[in-house]
Protein backbone atom coordinates (compact mmCIF):
# COMPACT_ATOMS: atom_id res chain seq x y z
CA UNK A 1 0.00 0.00 0.00
CA UNK A 2 1.68 3.58 -1.22
CA UNK A 3 2.91 4.89 2.22
CA UNK A 4 1.67 8.64 3.72
CA UNK A 5 4.37 10.14 1.73
CA UNK A 6 3.51 8.78 -1.53
CA UNK A 7 0.16 10.01 -1.41
CA UNK A 8 1.49 13.92 -0.66
CA UNK A 9 3.79 13.45 -3.29
CA UNK A 10 1.01 12.59 -5.71
CA UNK A 11 -0.91 15.34 -4.41
CA UNK A 12 1.66 17.75 -4.49
CA UNK A 13 2.44 16.18 -8.42
CA UNK A 14 -1.79 16.78 -9.52
CA UNK A 15 -1.44 20.47 -7.54
CA UNK A 16 1.62 21.46 -9.59
CA UNK A 17 0.04 20.02 -12.88
CA UNK A 18 -3.28 22.05 -12.37
CA UNK A 19 -1.28 24.85 -11.73
CA UNK A 20 0.94 24.33 -14.53
CA UNK A 21 -2.71 24.11 -16.70
CA UNK A 22 -3.81 27.16 -14.71
CA UNK A 23 -0.78 29.53 -15.10
CA UNK A 24 0.10 28.40 -19.14
CA UNK A 25 -4.27 28.98 -19.87
CA UNK A 26 -3.91 32.43 -18.30
CA UNK A 27 -0.71 32.95 -20.32
CA UNK A 28 -2.33 31.65 -23.34
CA UNK A 29 -5.21 33.88 -22.54
CA UNK A 30 -2.96 36.86 -21.97
CA UNK A 31 -1.05 36.33 -25.31
CA UNK A 32 -4.50 35.42 -27.69
CA UNK A 33 -5.21 39.04 -25.59
CA UNK A 34 -2.94 40.67 -27.26
CA UNK A 35 -4.72 40.42 -30.26
CA UNK A 36 -6.24 43.94 -30.10
CA UNK A 37 -9.66 43.98 -32.10
CA UNK A 38 -9.60 40.29 -33.09
CA UNK A 39 -13.20 40.37 -30.96
CA UNK A 40 -14.67 43.27 -33.63
CA UNK A 41 -13.67 41.15 -36.71
CA UNK A 42 -16.21 38.33 -36.03
CA UNK A 43 -19.04 36.86 -38.00
CA UNK A 44 -21.69 38.79 -35.69
CA UNK A 45 -19.94 41.91 -37.10
CA UNK A 46 -18.88 41.18 -40.92
CA UNK A 47 -20.56 38.03 -41.71
CA UNK A 48 -18.78 35.80 -43.77
CA UNK A 49 -15.76 38.17 -43.91
CA UNK A 50 -14.73 36.64 -40.52
CA UNK A 51 -13.28 33.68 -42.35
CA UNK A 52 -10.45 35.57 -43.74
CA UNK A 53 -9.93 37.11 -39.79
CA UNK A 54 -6.44 35.94 -38.75
CA UNK A 55 -3.54 36.59 -35.98
CA UNK A 56 -0.44 36.95 -36.80
CA UNK A 57 2.82 36.60 -34.52
CA UNK A 58 5.13 39.64 -33.85
CA UNK A 59 8.51 37.60 -32.48
CA UNK A 60 9.91 41.52 -31.78
CA UNK A 61 7.08 42.65 -29.85
CA UNK A 62 5.67 38.95 -28.65
CA UNK A 63 2.20 39.57 -29.18
CA UNK A 64 -0.28 38.99 -32.07
CA UNK A 65 -1.37 41.58 -34.19
CA UNK A 66 -4.78 41.25 -35.36
CA UNK A 67 -5.37 41.28 -39.62
CA UNK A 68 -8.83 41.42 -40.97
CA UNK A 69 -10.19 41.77 -44.82
CA UNK A 70 -12.37 43.51 -46.27
CA UNK A 71 -13.60 44.93 -49.56
CA UNK A 72 -12.72 47.61 -51.27
CA UNK A 73 -15.38 48.55 -53.58
CA UNK A 74 -15.50 50.51 -57.14
CA UNK A 75 -16.84 50.51 -59.98
CA UNK A 76 -15.22 48.85 -63.10
CA UNK A 77 -15.71 48.18 -66.55
CA UNK A 78 -16.74 44.79 -67.52
CA UNK A 79 -13.92 44.62 -70.08
CA UNK A 80 -10.87 45.43 -67.93
CA UNK A 81 -11.56 42.37 -66.08
CA UNK A 82 -10.32 40.29 -68.63
CA UNK A 83 -6.60 41.18 -66.98
CA UNK A 84 -7.78 42.51 -63.17
CA UNK A 85 -7.44 38.89 -61.83
CA UNK A 86 -7.90 39.73 -58.41
CA UNK A 87 -11.41 41.77 -59.46
CA UNK A 88 -14.53 39.75 -57.89
CA UNK A 89 -17.81 41.27 -59.83
CA UNK A 90 -21.06 41.79 -58.40
CA UNK A 91 -23.54 39.98 -60.70
CA UNK A 92 -26.29 39.30 -57.84
CA UNK A 93 -25.51 35.48 -58.60
CA UNK A 94 -24.88 32.91 -56.19
CA UNK A 95 -21.36 32.34 -57.33
CA UNK A 96 -20.67 36.00 -57.36
CA UNK A 97 -22.06 36.17 -53.75
CA UNK A 98 -19.93 33.58 -52.67
CA UNK A 99 -16.73 35.30 -54.05
CA UNK A 100 -17.85 38.26 -52.85
CA UNK A 101 -18.72 36.73 -49.14
CA UNK A 102 -22.06 38.48 -49.02
CA UNK A 103 -24.62 36.30 -47.43
CA UNK A 104 -28.34 36.44 -49.45
CA UNK A 105 -30.22 38.80 -46.85
CA UNK A 106 -33.33 39.26 -49.49
CA UNK A 107 -33.58 35.79 -50.58
CA UNK A 108 -32.23 33.24 -47.98
CA UNK A 109 -33.73 30.34 -50.34
CA UNK A 110 -30.45 31.47 -52.71
CA UNK A 111 -28.12 30.48 -50.12
CA UNK A 112 -27.40 26.79 -48.50
CA UNK A 113 -24.72 28.02 -46.10
CA UNK A 114 -27.40 28.01 -43.40
CA UNK A 115 -26.13 31.36 -41.98
CA UNK A 116 -28.81 33.60 -43.54
CA UNK A 117 -29.43 36.97 -42.16
CA UNK A 118 -32.96 38.04 -41.68
CA UNK A 119 -33.11 41.85 -42.05
CA UNK A 120 -36.02 42.58 -39.13
CA UNK A 121 -33.71 40.88 -36.98
CA UNK A 122 -32.15 42.93 -34.56
CA UNK A 123 -28.55 40.69 -34.43
CA UNK A 124 -28.22 42.03 -38.62
CA UNK A 125 -28.23 45.27 -37.02
CA UNK A 126 -24.99 44.74 -35.63
CA UNK A 127 -22.99 43.79 -38.43
CA UNK A 128 -21.03 46.40 -40.72
CA UNK A 129 -23.28 48.69 -43.50
CA UNK A 130 -20.97 48.04 -46.03
CA UNK A 131 -22.63 44.29 -45.96
CA UNK A 132 -25.94 45.75 -46.15
CA UNK A 133 -24.10 47.51 -49.58
CA UNK A 134 -23.09 44.90 -51.30
CA UNK A 135 -26.36 43.26 -50.75
CA UNK A 136 -28.18 46.24 -52.52
CA UNK A 137 -25.24 45.63 -55.09
CA UNK A 138 -26.39 42.19 -55.46
CA UNK A 139 -29.79 42.78 -55.72
CA UNK A 140 -29.83 45.58 -57.91
CA UNK A 141 -27.22 43.03 -60.33
CA UNK A 142 -29.51 40.15 -60.45
CA UNK A 143 -32.56 42.46 -61.44
CA UNK A 144 -30.40 44.04 -64.43
CA UNK A 145 -29.71 40.19 -65.19
CA UNK A 146 -33.46 39.71 -65.40
CA UNK A 147 -33.73 41.99 -67.53
CA UNK A 148 -31.05 41.53 -70.16
CA UNK A 149 -27.44 42.58 -68.76
CA UNK A 150 -25.36 39.89 -67.90
CA UNK A 151 -21.27 40.69 -67.69
CA UNK A 152 -19.82 37.07 -68.58
CA UNK A 153 -16.80 38.52 -70.16
CA UNK A 154 -16.42 34.96 -71.43
CA UNK A 155 -19.76 34.77 -73.24
CA UNK A 156 -21.39 37.94 -73.58
CA UNK A 157 -19.29 40.02 -75.57
CA UNK A 158 -21.28 43.26 -76.16
CA UNK A 159 -22.14 43.38 -72.36
CA UNK A 160 -18.04 44.47 -72.09
CA UNK A 161 -19.58 47.92 -72.70
CA UNK A 162 -21.12 48.06 -69.50
CA UNK A 163 -19.62 49.39 -66.33
CA UNK A 164 -20.45 46.38 -63.04
CA UNK A 165 -20.02 46.71 -59.41
CA UNK A 166 -16.69 44.87 -58.09
CA UNK A 167 -14.74 44.60 -54.99
CA UNK A 168 -10.86 43.84 -54.50
CA UNK A 169 -9.73 42.07 -51.15
CA UNK A 170 -7.26 44.51 -48.73
CA UNK A 171 -6.08 43.21 -45.89
CA UNK A 172 -5.57 45.57 -42.89
CA UNK A 173 -4.16 45.57 -39.89
CA UNK A 174 -6.19 46.91 -36.40
CA UNK A 175 -3.10 48.84 -35.76
CA UNK A 176 -4.16 51.30 -38.34
CA UNK A 177 -7.59 51.33 -36.68
CA UNK A 178 -7.98 55.46 -34.46
CA UNK A 179 -9.95 54.40 -31.03
CA UNK A 180 -12.91 55.34 -32.03
CA UNK A 181 -13.75 53.45 -34.81
CA UNK A 182 -14.88 49.99 -33.25
CA UNK A 183 -15.52 48.24 -36.79
CA UNK A 184 -13.66 46.94 -39.84
CA UNK A 185 -14.44 49.52 -42.38
CA UNK A 186 -14.64 48.95 -46.14
CA UNK A 187 -12.97 51.43 -48.66
CA UNK A 188 -13.88 53.03 -51.93
CA UNK A 189 -13.61 56.45 -53.51
CA UNK A 190 -15.35 59.62 -53.85
CA UNK A 191 -16.24 59.18 -57.13
CA UNK A 192 -17.62 55.55 -57.16
CA UNK A 193 -19.81 56.13 -54.12
CA UNK A 194 -21.43 59.53 -55.94
CA UNK A 195 -22.02 57.04 -58.80
CA UNK A 196 -23.31 54.09 -57.09
CA UNK A 197 -25.36 55.67 -54.66
CA UNK A 198 -27.14 57.29 -58.56
CA UNK A 199 -27.63 53.79 -59.23
CA UNK A 200 -29.65 52.47 -55.94
CA UNK A 201 -32.05 55.58 -56.15
CA UNK A 202 -30.33 57.97 -53.99
CA UNK A 203 -29.79 61.77 -54.81
CA UNK A 204 -27.47 64.21 -52.91
CA UNK A 205 -28.47 66.47 -50.30
CA UNK A 206 -25.08 67.79 -49.20
CA UNK A 207 -22.15 66.91 -50.89
CA UNK A 208 -18.45 68.21 -49.41
CA UNK A 209 -16.13 65.62 -49.19
CA UNK A 210 -13.01 67.91 -49.02
CA UNK A 211 -14.95 68.76 -45.73
CA UNK A 212 -16.05 65.58 -44.37
CA UNK A 213 -19.58 66.26 -45.95
CA UNK A 214 -21.96 63.45 -47.74
CA UNK A 215 -25.46 62.78 -47.71
CA UNK A 216 -27.86 61.03 -49.84
CA UNK A 217 -30.91 59.74 -49.88
CA UNK A 218 -34.09 57.78 -51.74
CA UNK A 219 -35.43 54.35 -52.76
CA UNK A 220 -35.50 53.98 -48.95
CA UNK A 221 -31.21 53.80 -48.48
CA UNK A 222 -28.91 56.53 -46.88
CA UNK A 223 -25.95 57.68 -46.54
CA UNK A 224 -24.17 59.28 -43.89
CA UNK A 225 -20.86 60.95 -43.14
CA UNK A 226 -18.35 61.41 -39.98
CA UNK A 227 -15.03 63.04 -40.39
CA UNK A 228 -12.66 61.12 -38.30
CA UNK A 229 -9.66 62.81 -37.66
CA UNK A 230 -6.42 61.66 -38.41
CA UNK A 231 -8.49 59.10 -40.46
CA UNK A 232 -10.34 60.39 -43.13
CA UNK A 233 -14.24 60.42 -44.29
CA UNK A 234 -16.59 57.40 -43.21
CA UNK A 235 -19.68 56.91 -44.27
CA UNK A 236 -22.75 54.65 -42.88
CA UNK A 237 -25.21 53.00 -45.13
CA UNK A 238 -28.42 52.30 -44.07
CA UNK A 239 -31.66 50.72 -45.60
CA UNK A 240 -35.22 50.54 -44.70
CA UNK A 241 -36.11 46.70 -44.99
CA UNK A 242 -39.87 47.66 -45.54
CA UNK A 243 -38.19 49.20 -48.73
CA UNK A 244 -35.97 46.24 -49.76
CA UNK A 245 -37.71 45.31 -52.93
CA UNK A 246 -36.34 46.76 -56.37
CA UNK A 247 -38.44 44.86 -58.61
CA UNK A 248 -40.52 47.96 -59.05
CA UNK A 249 -37.15 50.20 -60.08
CA UNK A 250 -34.92 49.37 -63.02
CA UNK A 251 -32.00 51.56 -62.15
CA UNK A 252 -30.08 53.86 -64.71
CA UNK A 253 -28.22 52.04 -67.55
CA UNK A 254 -25.02 50.62 -65.95
CA UNK A 255 -22.85 52.28 -68.44
CA UNK A 256 -20.16 54.75 -68.31
CA UNK A 257 -21.77 57.37 -70.12
CA UNK A 258 -25.15 56.98 -68.20
CA UNK A 259 -22.77 57.25 -65.03
CA UNK A 260 -21.41 60.69 -66.24
CA UNK A 261 -24.65 62.01 -66.30
CA UNK A 262 -25.19 62.13 -63.00
CA UNK A 263 -21.76 64.36 -62.41
CA UNK A 264 -23.71 66.96 -65.24
CA UNK A 265 -21.12 65.35 -68.10
CA UNK A 266 -22.29 65.01 -71.41
CA UNK A 267 -20.30 61.94 -73.06
CA UNK A 268 -19.79 62.47 -77.04
CA UNK A 269 -21.31 60.04 -79.19
CA UNK A 270 -20.18 62.43 -82.65
CA UNK A 271 -16.44 61.88 -81.97
CA UNK A 272 -15.49 65.10 -79.44
CA UNK A 273 -14.92 65.29 -75.93
CA UNK A 274 -17.22 65.24 -73.34
CA UNK A 275 -19.56 68.47 -72.40
CA UNK A 276 -18.67 68.99 -68.67
CA UNK A 277 -22.12 71.50 -66.68
CA UNK A 278 -20.75 73.07 -63.47
CA UNK A 279 -23.53 75.37 -63.11
CA UNK A 280 -26.46 74.49 -60.82
CA UNK A 281 -28.58 77.12 -62.36
CA UNK A 282 -30.52 76.00 -65.39
CA UNK A 283 -29.94 78.89 -67.11
CA UNK A 284 -26.40 79.12 -66.71
CA UNK A 285 -26.05 75.66 -67.42
CA UNK A 286 -27.32 75.54 -70.62
CA UNK A 287 -25.79 79.01 -71.45
CA UNK A 288 -22.16 77.51 -70.55
CA UNK A 289 -23.58 74.60 -73.01
CA UNK A 290 -23.67 76.95 -75.90
CA UNK A 291 -20.18 78.82 -74.57
CA UNK A 292 -18.85 75.11 -74.66
CA UNK A 293 -19.86 74.97 -78.10
CA UNK A 294 -18.85 78.09 -79.69
CA UNK A 295 -22.26 79.12 -79.75
CA UNK A 296 -22.23 83.41 -80.63
CA UNK A 297 -22.16 85.37 -77.28
CA UNK A 298 -25.05 87.48 -78.41
CA UNK A 299 -27.36 84.21 -78.98
CA UNK A 300 -26.42 83.01 -75.71
CA UNK A 301 -26.92 86.34 -73.96
CA UNK A 302 -30.15 86.50 -76.59
CA UNK A 303 -31.01 82.77 -75.24
CA UNK A 304 -30.59 82.98 -71.50
CA UNK A 305 -33.36 86.03 -71.73
CA UNK A 306 -35.47 84.32 -72.75
CA UNK A 307 -35.16 81.16 -70.57
CA UNK A 308 -35.33 83.11 -67.48
CA UNK A 309 -39.00 85.09 -69.29
CA UNK A 310 -40.39 81.48 -70.04
CA UNK A 311 -38.91 79.25 -67.38
CA UNK A 312 -38.16 76.42 -70.15
CA UNK A 313 -35.13 75.07 -72.56
CA UNK A 314 -37.16 73.86 -75.81
CA UNK A 315 -34.61 75.30 -78.59
CA UNK A 316 -31.88 74.01 -76.85
CA UNK A 317 -32.96 70.80 -74.99
CA UNK A 318 -32.59 68.33 -77.96
CA UNK A 319 -28.69 69.08 -77.42
CA UNK A 320 -28.72 65.75 -75.02
CA UNK A 321 -29.84 63.34 -77.82
CA UNK A 322 -27.82 65.13 -80.58
CA UNK A 323 -24.23 64.69 -78.51
CA UNK A 324 -24.54 61.79 -76.36
CA UNK A 325 -23.71 57.71 -77.36
CA UNK A 326 -26.09 55.65 -77.39
CA UNK A 327 -26.06 54.35 -73.76
CA UNK A 328 -28.92 50.99 -73.58
CA UNK A 329 -27.37 48.16 -73.68
CA UNK A 330 -27.46 45.25 -76.50
CA UNK A 331 -30.09 42.92 -75.02
CA UNK A 332 -31.30 45.10 -72.52
CA UNK A 333 -34.72 46.81 -71.64
CA UNK A 334 -33.01 49.09 -69.39
CA UNK A 335 -33.34 52.32 -70.51
CA UNK A 336 -33.28 54.91 -67.95
CA UNK A 337 -30.85 57.81 -67.58
CA UNK A 338 -30.65 60.62 -65.24
CA UNK A 339 -31.57 64.21 -66.55
CA UNK A 340 -28.57 66.46 -66.87
CA UNK A 341 -30.67 69.22 -68.01
CA UNK A 342 -33.81 71.17 -67.74
CA UNK A 343 -36.29 70.01 -70.43
CA UNK A 344 -34.01 67.22 -72.15
CA UNK A 345 -36.62 65.18 -72.23
CA UNK A 346 -38.94 67.82 -74.09
CA UNK A 347 -38.56 68.98 -77.88
CA UNK A 348 -38.86 68.35 -81.63
CA UNK A 349 -36.86 65.65 -81.37
CA UNK A 350 -38.36 63.33 -78.47
CA UNK A 351 -42.04 64.44 -79.24
CA UNK A 352 -44.33 62.45 -81.14
CA UNK A 353 -45.30 65.95 -83.08
CA UNK A 354 -41.52 66.56 -83.88
CA UNK A 355 -41.09 62.69 -85.67
CA UNK A 356 -44.54 63.20 -87.57
CA UNK A 357 -43.63 66.76 -88.94
CA UNK A 358 -40.39 65.36 -89.55
CA UNK A 359 -41.59 62.13 -91.73
CA UNK A 360 -44.19 64.73 -93.38
CA UNK A 361 -41.52 67.04 -94.61
CA UNK A 362 -39.39 64.39 -95.93
CA UNK A 363 -42.39 62.76 -97.85
CA UNK A 364 -43.33 66.26 -99.18
CA UNK A 365 -39.61 66.70 -100.44
CA UNK A 366 -39.25 63.43 -102.19
CA UNK A 367 -43.03 64.48 -103.78
CA UNK A 368 -41.22 68.03 -104.54
CA UNK A 369 -37.75 65.84 -106.22
CA UNK A 370 -35.94 67.18 -103.46
CA UNK A 371 -34.60 64.39 -101.36
CA UNK A 372 -30.70 63.32 -102.12
CA UNK A 373 -29.81 59.51 -101.83
CA UNK A 374 -29.45 60.32 -98.15
CA UNK A 375 -32.90 61.49 -97.51
CA UNK A 376 -34.34 58.91 -99.37
CA UNK A 377 -32.30 56.27 -96.95
CA UNK A 378 -33.84 58.21 -94.20
CA UNK A 379 -37.29 58.03 -95.44
CA UNK A 380 -37.26 54.84 -96.11
CA UNK A 381 -35.38 53.82 -92.59
CA UNK A 382 -38.67 55.85 -90.65
CA UNK A 383 -41.57 53.91 -93.00
CA UNK A 384 -39.89 50.69 -91.74
CA UNK A 385 -39.76 51.71 -88.41
CA UNK A 386 -43.22 52.84 -88.70
CA UNK A 387 -44.42 49.65 -90.39
CA UNK A 388 -43.20 47.25 -87.95
CA UNK A 389 -43.81 49.19 -85.01
CA UNK A 390 -47.35 51.06 -85.41
CA UNK A 391 -47.62 53.83 -83.95
CA UNK A 392 -44.93 52.76 -80.87
CA UNK A 393 -42.19 53.98 -82.96
CA UNK A 394 -43.35 57.71 -82.89
CA UNK A 395 -44.62 57.20 -79.13
CA UNK A 396 -42.16 59.32 -76.86
CA UNK A 397 -40.08 56.99 -74.62
CA UNK A 398 -40.31 59.47 -71.80
CA UNK A 399 -42.72 59.04 -68.64
CA UNK A 400 -43.96 55.43 -70.33
CA UNK A 401 -41.87 52.53 -71.48
CA UNK A 402 -44.41 49.93 -73.01
CA UNK A 403 -43.66 47.81 -75.08
CA UNK A 404 -41.45 49.74 -77.39
CA UNK A 405 -38.89 48.71 -74.16
CA UNK A 406 -38.57 45.51 -75.65
CA UNK A 407 -35.05 44.31 -76.47
CA UNK A 408 -35.82 43.68 -80.00
CA UNK A 409 -36.96 47.17 -80.31
CA UNK A 410 -34.20 48.31 -78.34
CA UNK A 411 -31.75 46.43 -80.53
CA UNK A 412 -32.79 47.35 -83.68
CA UNK A 413 -32.96 50.65 -82.51
CA UNK A 414 -29.32 51.27 -81.13
CA UNK A 415 -28.23 49.03 -84.57
CA UNK A 416 -29.99 51.70 -86.78
CA UNK A 417 -28.74 54.58 -84.61
CA UNK A 418 -24.85 53.10 -85.66
CA UNK A 419 -25.83 52.15 -88.74
CA UNK A 420 -27.01 55.75 -90.03
CA UNK A 421 -23.93 57.74 -89.13
CA UNK A 422 -21.43 54.74 -90.91
CA UNK A 423 -23.19 54.86 -93.92
CA UNK A 424 -23.16 58.47 -94.13
CA UNK A 425 -19.69 58.69 -93.74
CA UNK A 426 -18.71 55.65 -95.74
CA UNK A 427 -20.34 57.73 -98.41
CA UNK A 428 -18.61 60.41 -97.81
CA UNK A 429 -15.23 59.44 -96.64
CA UNK A 430 -13.25 62.56 -97.13
CA UNK A 431 -15.29 64.50 -95.22
CA UNK A 432 -13.77 65.73 -91.97
CA UNK A 433 -15.41 64.70 -88.59
CA UNK A 434 -15.78 68.30 -87.69
CA UNK A 435 -18.81 68.40 -90.11
CA UNK A 436 -20.92 66.70 -87.60
CA UNK A 437 -19.92 69.33 -85.19
CA UNK A 438 -20.18 72.37 -87.51
CA UNK A 439 -23.64 71.40 -88.27
CA UNK A 440 -24.68 70.54 -84.90
CA UNK A 441 -23.21 74.12 -83.93
CA UNK A 442 -25.13 75.78 -86.67
CA UNK A 443 -28.42 73.98 -86.16
CA UNK A 444 -28.20 75.33 -81.78
CA UNK A 445 -27.64 78.88 -83.36
CA UNK A 446 -30.78 78.82 -85.34
CA UNK A 447 -32.95 76.60 -82.71
CA UNK A 448 -32.66 78.55 -80.15
CA UNK A 449 -35.06 81.22 -81.74
CA UNK A 450 -37.71 78.18 -82.02
CA UNK A 451 -40.25 78.52 -79.30
CA UNK A 452 -40.50 82.14 -80.06
CA UNK A 453 -40.88 81.95 -83.85
CA UNK A 454 -43.17 79.12 -82.84
CA UNK A 455 -45.77 80.77 -81.37
CA UNK A 456 -46.02 83.25 -83.98
CA UNK A 457 -46.32 80.76 -86.64
CA UNK A 458 -49.12 79.16 -84.25
CA UNK A 459 -50.83 82.57 -84.65
CA UNK A 460 -50.45 82.88 -88.06
CA UNK A 461 -53.47 81.07 -89.87
CA UNK A 462 -51.68 79.71 -92.50
CA UNK A 463 -48.64 78.52 -91.06
CA UNK A 464 -51.30 76.95 -88.41
CA UNK A 465 -52.79 75.21 -91.06
CA UNK A 466 -49.73 73.63 -92.38
CA UNK A 467 -48.59 72.56 -88.72
CA UNK A 468 -51.67 70.98 -88.10
CA UNK A 469 -51.66 68.56 -91.17
CA UNK A 470 -50.98 65.47 -90.33
CA UNK A 471 -51.34 65.81 -86.35
CA UNK A 472 -54.21 64.68 -84.00
CA UNK A 473 -56.39 66.81 -82.36
CA UNK A 474 -54.84 66.11 -78.84
CA UNK A 475 -51.11 66.25 -80.05
CA UNK A 476 -48.79 69.54 -78.81
CA UNK A 477 -48.68 71.97 -81.76
CA UNK A 478 -45.72 73.94 -80.44
CA UNK A 479 -43.34 70.37 -80.74
CA UNK A 480 -45.14 70.07 -84.48
CA UNK A 481 -43.69 73.75 -85.11
CA UNK A 482 -40.76 73.45 -83.86
CA UNK A 483 -39.78 70.14 -86.16
CA UNK A 484 -41.48 72.87 -88.94
CA UNK A 485 -39.10 75.38 -87.97
CA UNK A 486 -35.83 73.15 -87.67
CA UNK A 487 -36.76 72.07 -91.35
CA UNK A 488 -37.94 75.85 -92.49
CA UNK A 489 -34.15 77.29 -91.02
CA UNK A 490 -32.02 74.91 -93.19
CA UNK A 491 -30.88 77.94 -95.45
CA UNK A 492 -29.47 79.65 -92.32
CA UNK A 493 -27.72 76.92 -91.73
CA UNK A 494 -25.83 76.47 -94.62
CA UNK A 495 -24.97 79.78 -94.82
CA UNK A 496 -23.45 79.12 -91.21
CA UNK A 497 -21.20 76.29 -93.21
CA UNK A 498 -20.56 78.09 -95.91
CA UNK A 499 -18.76 81.13 -93.60
CA UNK A 500 -17.24 78.43 -91.69
CA UNK A 501 -15.64 77.38 -95.23
CA UNK A 502 -17.77 74.41 -96.34
CA UNK A 503 -20.04 75.18 -99.62
CA UNK A 504 -20.91 72.35 -100.53
CA UNK A 505 -24.70 73.15 -99.63
CA UNK A 506 -25.82 68.97 -100.57
CA UNK A 507 -23.09 67.98 -98.10
CA UNK A 508 -24.98 70.13 -95.33
CA UNK A 509 -28.61 69.51 -95.87
CA UNK A 510 -27.70 65.77 -95.46
CA UNK A 511 -25.49 66.13 -92.57
CA UNK A 512 -28.24 67.68 -90.84
CA UNK A 513 -31.05 66.11 -91.57
CA UNK A 514 -28.51 62.56 -90.86
CA UNK A 515 -28.35 64.61 -86.99
CA UNK A 516 -31.49 65.01 -86.52
CA UNK A 517 -32.74 61.56 -87.38
CA UNK A 518 -29.96 59.86 -85.34
CA UNK A 519 -31.35 62.07 -82.07
CA UNK A 520 -34.92 61.39 -82.83
CA UNK A 521 -33.12 57.14 -82.45
CA UNK A 522 -31.42 58.29 -79.53
CA UNK A 523 -34.31 59.31 -77.36
CA UNK A 524 -36.41 56.27 -78.85
CA UNK A 525 -33.49 54.20 -76.92
CA UNK A 526 -33.94 56.28 -73.74
CA UNK A 527 -35.67 57.16 -70.63
CA UNK A 528 -34.62 60.56 -69.10
CA UNK A 529 -36.19 60.47 -65.60
CA UNK A 530 -38.35 62.56 -64.42
CA UNK A 531 -37.58 64.96 -61.37
CA UNK A 532 -34.61 67.74 -60.84
CA UNK A 533 -31.61 67.33 -63.19
CA UNK A 534 -28.42 64.96 -61.88
CA UNK A 535 -30.20 63.21 -59.54
CA UNK A 536 -33.39 61.66 -57.69
CA UNK A 537 -34.53 65.08 -56.13
CA UNK A 538 -31.06 65.88 -54.85
CA UNK A 539 -28.17 68.60 -55.50
CA UNK A 540 -26.78 68.58 -58.92
CA UNK A 541 -23.32 66.93 -58.63
CA UNK A 542 -20.01 68.69 -59.85
CA UNK A 543 -18.41 66.84 -63.03
CA UNK A 544 -14.91 67.43 -60.71
CA UNK A 545 -16.26 64.72 -59.21
CA UNK A 546 -16.14 61.92 -61.60
CA UNK A 547 -13.50 59.70 -61.35
CA UNK A 548 -12.10 61.17 -58.28
CA UNK A 549 -9.76 58.72 -56.20
CA UNK A 550 -10.30 60.58 -52.92
CA UNK A 551 -10.51 57.96 -50.61
CA UNK A 552 -13.74 56.93 -48.09
CA UNK A 553 -14.34 55.08 -45.47
CA UNK A 554 -17.53 52.50 -45.02
CA UNK A 555 -18.48 51.69 -41.52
Amino acid sequence: MPSEQDNTALAAIIVAIIAFFVTTGQLLQQIFGTAVGYRHCQASVIGEWATLTRRKWRWSEFRFETKYTTPNIRLIEVEDCARLTKVRLITGDLESRRRTHVTSISNPDDDKSGDQVNPDDDESGDQVGWLALLDQLHLFQENYRMKGITPNITIDRPMLEMNCPAITLRERSWDLIPPDIIRPVATSTVGDIIALAHRLGMGWSDLRPGDGIMRAEGGGRSIVSTAVRGFGVLLQFNYEPAKYDVSNYDGTVPSTPADKLGFGIIESGIGFGDIEIESTNETEAAKEVMHLLNIDRAVISKYGEYMEQSGNSLGFSDILGMWAPFMTLPGSSVVRVMKVLRDVDRGPTCSREGFVAFYLRLKKSKKEGACSEQMLYLLSTYRKLKEKWDSGWQLPMHGGRGFAASPEFLSEIRKLWSEVADRFREKHSSTSPFLFFHVLQAHRTQAVEYPVLAKAALNDTAQREKIEEGLGSSMDLEMAAGMHLYIDRIPLVVSFMKKKGIHDERLVIDTWWTLIFRAMLWHRGHDIMEGKTRGYGGIPVSPSFWGSKLPVYIA
